[in-house]
Order: structure tokens, then C-alpha cells, then sequence
């Protein structure tokens, strides 16, 4: 008897949340055409052209029909499996703005999906009629693009929820742990953490205006943001809550490509995965979904690393328990460096010494500091510690921006959830060939991705906050559902302080740098033109 991780109602909530986002996603981008035809004989019967749907499965519901009849009225008739036979009015594909008859010839197959009947209203105390209206079906089709959703316990790496595409039965490639697909802006929030590991903060300044780099060959890089424009100077939190572009690649260019890249790394990722250049800063890199939902879990954890897992006991016939999982768990007042107490002013970073460090600054008067940590709870014997990945204090800033992306940001449409402790960040890629949403709320990190196997554009402004995050909503509703509002507090070694006309929270070694720090990208825009292996 094996137990696992899986939330069986998360999985539910998973599956049609996929399913009913990429129904969605395809029928903006109309009909597809015929899925396949089959040469049949104008004497078939039924029976015979039953055969011809021999090892055909359904797919999320969608069953396969053949065509045996077109009809005046713009109707048709169907013969499924069994050979039964089913008439399609003249409405049933009212969605494509074409009748069934002048979308099917005789021969087609014809994907068709049930219409569940309408429960009949009652008064309290009733009991429901039985309804035996003869089911209808409908026309739709098999989706064009495809879907992945990894929801993790962010605590201790538990999958709750696991999709891997839209039909196992139609195709058995795990997409959510199998397919690297670029996330594309989704990946800013690493990067805006390792800034916040050299000081930058979510009031530090940086111009948003064009920007070229030329590599050793002499090739031009002139990154651009998504629609155009520039907006100057700007803080880092509203360039994450507006997705800038050239903010990124400046603020990468900032701290260093080869720092950066060690310091993502503590997230999970495998640092050759990584792109050794600036364009990494736009999440050109190539990961896997259930990778990305593992980054997003330190965020939403307080900075702590934990691994997926999803075998938790097993037993024997006589119900002996043969293996129990005792994960690493991520423990806030537990960890090294217990919570509350401020990390060292170290620059050292994955083993590899960053120089020396500054002595932290001395609260101004003015700054509000963030109150002591309570005494660390007795810790259980047995529990295993997942180790520190990033300082508690830039996952607290991280986790309050990516709230704001949601509060005001491009993905508003997650207020409809009405939590306050949903966050995250949208992303899309070139050609809008990926979509994605990463964010958290209550106990769960969830990332959904949305894109076609075939590297084909998903279509005209099919952005991550329209194609993946309908899904992430759909599916956040019932993982949500009766779980606590997660708590997003300053950290001991945080002062609250105003700079750049915003107030924040900020670690306290930063704070005599934020009084007199310039803005990267304003001081010296010939460095801009500089020679820079970018390649």
C-alpha cells in the first residue's frame, strides 16, 4: 500500500483547471479544422463505421465520433464506439460560428463532449426531480497548446497537484517535470534577489531607457520592453510590478552575470542551466516547471530549500510500515541563523567570498525596526532541517512585491481570489511561445505553463496574466479553500525607512548605503557602449 503527497481534490482541481483553460485559450483562436478522415463507403453502416474509431481514446472528455450523415438543417449524425448513433443540432457548435454540417463531411471524425443536464431548481427540502432529457453533446477539439501545473507544500516540498498535459491518453509526455521551456519574465524574481544580496532594495533607483551592449565579435544586443517605451528612472518595485525589461538587464549587468548565476543556483536550479550572459536577466534559461514551483517555494517559505517529493509511506499486505518520508522541512525559528536573528554581513555566497562585508549601519532615529523574534519553539528531535537557500530578509522583500504584481500589477485578475497573501509573477517569451504564471498563497508555491509542443507561437497577445494564469486561479480557488492567510513579517534586522519617496522594509546594513547611493544606469551612460561579452 503506497501513500502519497497528492491532495486528491488539489488533483481534481488541477485537471480541469487545465483542461478548461486550454478549452478557453483554443476557442479565442477558432476552429482548427477536421482532426482526421477516414475513407468509408456510401453503403457503411453504423457498425462499420464504428470500427474505424478502434483505438481512438477520448481525451479529457472529448469522445471520438465518426460523421455518417450531413443534414439541410445544418445538423449532423454521429456514430461513436459502440455504434450508437447521435444527432448534433444545427447550435452544438455555435462556438466556431459555423454549423456541424458545414464543418463535417461524411467520414470525419468529430471530437464531441456530453453536456451535463441542468440540476431542476427545488425549495428547501425537496428533493430533486430525476432528470431524463436525453443527453446532448457538443462539438469541440483537441487543444492546440498544452499545459503544465506543479503545486508544492512550499514548507517541506510536498506535490500536492500534478499535471503534465492535457491528456495522458493522448500523449504521455510529462511536461510538468520533462519539458524546459523558457520562463521568460516569471524568472525576475531570482534575479532581483541576487541584487538584494548586494545591497539593492525595493526603493533602489534605475533607468528604465534603452541600452547596447556589443559582445567580442562585435555583435549588437539592444534589449528591448515587451510593447516598447521607456519610463527613466524608476524603483525596482515598480519595475517588477510592470515587468521592465531593461531594468533587469541593467540591474544583472549591476551585480555581475557570473555572482548572479551562483547565487539563483541556491534556489534549486543547476547552475549550467543558466545562461552565462545578460540575457538571463529575461529568462532565457531552460527549466522545467516543477523546477521553477521549487525556486517559488523559497520565497514563499521565508528562504529555505526543500526538494519535491511525493512517496510518503509505504506498507506491507500485513500493513508494516516499510519506508516513511521524514523530509527536510523549513523551520523559521529553527534554521541556522535562527529566525529573527539577522543574517551575518557576509558577502560570502555558495561557498564562493564576495570580499569583504560593510558593518551594518546604525538605525536612524527616524526608521522603524522590526520588532525581536520570539524565543525559538523546542524543536522535535526528528525533524529535519531544510537548508537556508537566501536570507530571510530578501525572501520577505521578494514575497512583497510579488504581492504587489498581484494587487496592481499584471496579474490583477488574481484579486478575485481575495486573499491578501497571493503573489506572484507573470511570464511570456519571445514570440509569445510561453506562458506562464509562479506564485504562492496560503501553504502552496504553484506554477502553471502554457505553450505548444511545437515551439509554435501560442497567438496574438497570449501573455502569461491571459493564458496561465486563468488556470493558476481556477486551480489556487480550491487549493485555497479553508487554509490560513499566510503571514508576510519583517524579519529581526530589518528597519522600515523612506527613500526614493517610498517607504520599505530594508535589511540594516543597507540602510547608510541607501542614503547616499546613485542610481545604476544614470551615471555613466557611454559605459553603456562598452565592450561586453554578452555571448
Amino acid at each position: 500500500h503506497v501513500t502519497t503527497t497528492i491532495n486528491p481534490d488539489m488533483q481534481i482541481a488541477a485537471d480541469e483547471a487545465v483542461r478548461d483553460g486550454l478549452r478557453l485559450y483554443d476557442h479565442r483562436h477558432g476552429w482548427n479544422g477536421v482532426e482526421q478522415r477516414f475513407e468509408v463507403t456510401a453503403d457503411a453502416d453504423a457498425a462499420t463505421l464504428a470500427t474505424h474509431l478502434s483505438g481512438i481514446p477520448a481525451q479529457n472528455g472529448l469522445i471520438p465520433s465518426i460523421v455518417s450523415a450531413t443534414h439541410s438543417d445544418g445538423s449532423v449524425t454521429v456514430v461513436l464506439a459502440d455504434a450508437s448513433e447521435v444527432t448534433l443540432p444545427a447550435s452544438a457548435s455555435k462556438w466556431t460560428g459555423k454549423s456541424p454540417a458545414t464543418l463535417f463531411k461524411r467520414g470525419d471524425l468529430a471530437r464531441i463532449k456530453r453536456e451535463a443536464p441542468k440540476t431542476p431548481a427545488t425549495t428547501s427540502g425537496e428533493t430533486p426531480v430525476a432528470d431524463n432529457t436525453p443527453a446532448t453533446y457538443l462539438v469541440d477539439q483537441i487543444p492546440r497548446g498544452q499545459a503544465a501545473l506543479v503545486s508544492l507544500d512550499a514548507s517541506n516540498g510536498a506535490i500536492k497537484a500534478i499535471i503534465g498535459g492535457y491528456s495522458f491518453a493522448g500523449n504521455k509526455f510529462n511536461r510538468a517535470t520533462q519539458a524546459r521551456r523558457q520562463p521568460g519574465s516569471s524568472f525576475k524574481p531570482f534575479v532581483y534577489a541576487a541584487a538584494f544580496e548586494k545591497g539593492f532594495n525595493p526603493a533602489s533607483i534605475v533607468l528604465d531607457a534603452p541600452v547596447v551592449f556589443r559582445d567580442r565579435r562585435g555583435h549588437m544586443w539592444r534589449p528591448q520592453n515587451d510593447g516598447g517605451g521607456f519610463r527613466g528612472p524608476m524603483r525596482l518595485r515598480e519595475a517588477l510590478v510592470q515587468s521592465r525589461n531593461l531594468v533587469s538587464v541593467r540591474l544583472l549587468d549591476s551585480i555581475g552575470v557570473d555572482f548572479a548565476r551562483k547565487y539563483i543556483s541556491q534556489f534549486g536550479f543547476n547552475e549550467a542551466e543558466l545562461p552565462p550572459n545578460l540575457s538571463m536577466s529575461l529568462g532565457t534559461a531552460s527549466l522545467t516547471p516543477l523546477s521553477m514551483a521549487r525556486g517559488y517555494s523559497v520565497f514563499a517559505n521565508g528562504g529555505s530549500l526543500v526538494t519535491p517529493w511525493f512517496i510518503d509511506e509505504v506498507k506491507d499486505r500485513e500493513g508494516n510500515v516499510v519506508f516513511k518520508e521524514n523530509p527536510a522541512t523549513a523551520c523559521r525559528s529553527c534554521s541556522p541563523g535562527t529566525a529573527g536573528t539577522a543574517a551575518p554581513a557576509s558577502n560570502v555566497v555558495d561557498g564562493f567570498d564576495l570580499g569583504p562585508a560593510g558593518q551594518p549601519a546604525k538605525p536612524k532615529p527616524a526608521a522603524t525596526v522590526s520588532k525581536p523574534a520570539e524565543p525559538a519553539k523546542p524543536v522535535d528531535p526528528n525533524l529535519r532541517v531544510a537548508p537556508r537557500a537566501i536570507d530571510e530578509r530578501t525572501a520577505y522583500q521578494l514575497v512583497s512585491m510579488m504581492r504587489d504584481v498581484v494587487h496592481r500589477g499584471s496579474a490583477t485578475a488574481a484579486k478575485v481570489l481575495n486573499r491578501e497573501d497571493v503573489g506572484g509573477k507573470t511570464g511570456s517569451t519571445n514570440d509569445h511561445r510561453d506562458a506562464w504564471f509562479g506564485g504562492f498563497g496560503g501553504p502552496y508555491s504553484t506554477v502553471v505553463w502554457v505553450g505548444r509542443d511545437d515551439f509554435r507561437s501560442l497567438g496574438h497577445r497570449e501573455y502569461g496574466g491571459k493564458a496561465a494564469l486563468p488556470i493558476w486561479i481556477d486551480f489556487m480557488r480550491v487549493a485555497l479553500k479553508d487554509q490560513a492567510v499566510a503571514l508576510n513579517e519583517p524579519p529581526q534586522g530589518m528597519v522600515q525607512t523612506t527613500s526614493n519617496g517610498a517607504t520599505e522594509w530594508v535589511k540594516v546594513e543597507d540602510l547608510e548605503r541607501i542614503q547616499s547611493e546613485q542610481s545604476y544606469g544614470m551615471e555613466d551612460e557611454a559605459a553603456d557602449e562598452a565592450a561586453f561579452d554578452i555571448f
